[in-house]
């Protein structure tokens, strides 16, 4: 409580200045890119925030096959927990936080919705994505929603230069095969990108049973995977200062569904279909006074089709579809000044949950939710920039219709409203050093999922509350380039956190890997986050991240009381060599992880996690060649208890590109 009151008072204190301090100054920066650039106007821009955060470019993963749970578990902080091999669910924790804590956007579209759990990380096709942003606590205003563990917001890739085409194929073990093809075109001030990919496995791993047959090895069944994926974009410049840009995404999945103990004669399959629409608009320096805003319009429908008709995995012979979907309006403005940006952002959006059941030919009534948030942040620079102090405040209300019970179609209304204030400093010690400091508070409304859901693995629970908290963060970092050194760059820091959890929600799964949500009535958080990365001569790139955390689960039941929480490491370190010469590459990458729990009372430890893989590239002409190992010494991990990730693995891919010079 002192918290929030101290923050508020501060945020309001400093938008009070800071009009009068901008009026004795008549010179106006406008400090966003211009909408031809890389950043575009309600982009966040990494060098004016104060949060803790890591950008991954799609060049580190150019001709790989790989997803977007292998490419940011190499983070600090980034904790992925996987059900199998290619295209099994996979969902992400930041700082120590459920997969629900965790915010997910692709290009400003909120994929975390009010029907859904944490987001599946398989169902997003890595070949649409430019960057990767991960922003861990607290997080920048810009988007209209706070979370404890922190927001992945994934940049889907632009029109760049007058033509561009692209063409990819790979193959390699468990049968897998995948497919890209992508174009882009500006043709004066019109500008359009297309991508299609489609993958396939059978995921029939090997792996040592010891689930049901002792002592041997044997393939992982009814594991078969396939998915495609369609991106289209088209642009418009009216002007060099108003823009016009729509969007729609299409991803579809169908996969089989294996159990713990690897029955061969399952039948369970799931299939999905998920479609975003965006239509966007962006004006630059409004009236000549530094004033710049974007507006955008999104739709959201997801589709899935969960097929265990003879009760193989859930609780009951299902067969069910699920439909969620949202449509909202997302406002941001920036004013600019020469010491100062104020944004502001509104954000409204509409979801559904409902379901039928095919067996029983039944359908649930829809289940609603109208979510709206109004927040306001003031950046000041003072101090010749060396000082930049970013106080923030988010108001957030929502409408919840929802079921009272699955056996019942009595409705009840239920509204509550909400207030997070968050402060964020960064203060430049040197050229080259800079400290930096946030805290927050949040609030984490149950989705409608956790509360009604029920699909195989994962059962719903209608006496949730919501889950609230503090966050906090504290560290430095240090960043040189060189010129005439054999360093070139240097780069590392070192980052304290934590977190306090009031009636936190976490997903609990038992002994047969069956989840459901629970409200602890308190947990804490904390941990340390650390890199280094050197290169030397312009070719030899080395990379360590190390994390420690400790998660408690304060609790009033005996049993679990004290504990970890299930599912977070204790430490994690990944590490990275790669020596890059005449358009020659070679690689070698190390993960390791340990004290995970996979059950709340710590009865279940999991295995300490280690893997290694090596690989190679070569660029000859407009070809790309890539050749990969994974998992070289064949170390099988289970995230979750009785569903094995895959062992050694190999990958050749070959790329084509044409482009105008």
């Amino acid at each position: 409580m002192i918290f929030k009151i101290i923050v508020q008072m501060l945020f309001i204190t400093l938008i009070l200045i800071t009009p009068i301090y901008s009026q004795t100054n008549e010179k106006i920066i406008v400090k966003a890119d211009k909408i031809g650039q890389e950043n575009k106007t309600g982009d966040v821009v990494i060098s004016e925030i104060t949060s803790s955060y890591s950008v991954i470019d799609s060049k580190s993963w150019q001709g790989k096959v790989t997803n977007l749970s292998e490419i940011i578990e190499k983070e600090s902080g980034v904790k992925i927990r996987k059900s199998g091999g290619l295209g099994s669910y996979s969902e992400v924790s930041l700082r120590g936080s459920d997969s629900d804590q965790v915010l997910i956007y692709i290009d400003g579209v909120l994929l975390n919705g009010a029907g859904g759990g944490g987001v599946d990380l398989s169902s997003i096709s890595i070949s649409n994505i430019d960057k990767i942003e991960i922003y861990k606590g607290v997080t920048p205003i810009n988007f209209g929603k706070s979370s404890i563990g922190g927001i992945i917001n994934i940049k889907t890739k632009r029109q760049n230069g007058k033509f561009y085409s692209s063409a990819q194929v790979g193959y390699g073990s468990f049968e897998t095969l995948n497919g890209v093809f992508s174009l882009s075109q500006k043709l004066g001030k019109f500008d359009y990108f297309l991508n299609v990919d489609y993958q396939e496995s059978e995921n029939d791993f090997k792996f040592y049973n010891d689930k049901i047959h002792k002592q041997l090895t044997e393939k992982r069944n009814n594991s078969f995977y396939q998915s495609g994926n369609m991106l289209l974009k088209i642009g418009y410049d009216l002007t060099k200062d108003i823009r016009f840009d729509l969007s729609n995404q299409l991803f579809l999945k169908d996969q089989n569904l294996p159990n713990w103990d690897n029955d061969p004669s399952l039948k369970v399959n799931l299939s999905s279909m998920r479609e975003i629409f965006s239509f966007k608009y962006s004006v630059n320096n409004f009236l000549k006074k530094g004033i710049n805003t974007r507006g955008k319009i999104d739709y959201l429908y997801n589709k899935e089709n969960y097929d265990d008709r003879y009760n193989q995995i859930g609780l009951g012979a299902q067969h069910n579809e699920y439909y969620t979907g949202s449509i909202g309006y997302n406002h941001y403005t920036e004013f600019n000044s020469e010491y100062s940006i104020i944004r502001t952002v509104f954000d409204y959006k509409n979801e559904y949950y409902y379901s039928k059941d095919l067996i029983l030919d039944s359908e649930n009534k829809k289940s609603t939710r109208d979510f709206l948030s109004l927040a306001i942040s003031d950046t000041l620079f003072l101090f010749d920039e060396t000082l930049t102090v970013e106080p923030a405040l988010r108001y957030s209300i929502t409408f919840d219709e929802r079921i009272s019970d699955s056996g019942s179609y009595d409705s009840r209304e239920i509204t509550h409203d909400y207030l997070s204030p968050q402060l964020g400093v960064k203060y430049s010690l040197t050229e080259n050093l800079f400290v930096k400091t946030n805290g927050a508070s949040y609030v984490r409304e149950p989705s409608l999922f956790e509360l009604f859901g029920d699909r195989g693995n994962f059962i719903g629970n209608d006496n949730l509350t919501a889950e609230s908290g503090v966050n906090f963060d504290i560290g430095f970092e240090y960043n040189k380039k060189r010129k005439k050194s054999f360093i070139n760059n240097i780069n590392y820091g070192v980052t304290f956190f934590g977190s306090d959890i009031r009636d936190a929600i976490v997903h609990v799964y038992d002994a047969r890997g069956i989840g459901r949500a629970l409200n602890l009535s308190a947990a804490r958080i904390y941990g340390v986050e650390s890199f280094i990365s050197l290169n030397f001569f312009k070719s030899l790139l080395i990379d360590l991240k190390y994390s420690w955390q400790e998660s408690e689960d304060r609790g009033e039941d005996d049993s679990t009381n004290g504990k970890r929480l299930p599912g977070r490491y204790n430490h994690s370190l990944t590490s990275k060599i790669e020596f890059e010469k005449n358009k020659f590459k070679i690689f070698a990458e190390n993960s390791f992880e340990t004290g995970i729990y996979y059950d709340s009372p710590n009865l279940l430890a999991s295995k300490n996690r280690f893997e290694t893989s090596l690989g190679s590239s070569l660029n000859y002409g407009s070809f790309l060649y890539t050749v990969e190992a994974k998992n070289i010494f064949n170390n099988i991990h289970e995230d979750f208890n009785g569903y094995p990730k895959p062992g050694r693995s190999y990958y050749f891919t070959i790329k084509y590109e044409l482009k105008d010079k």
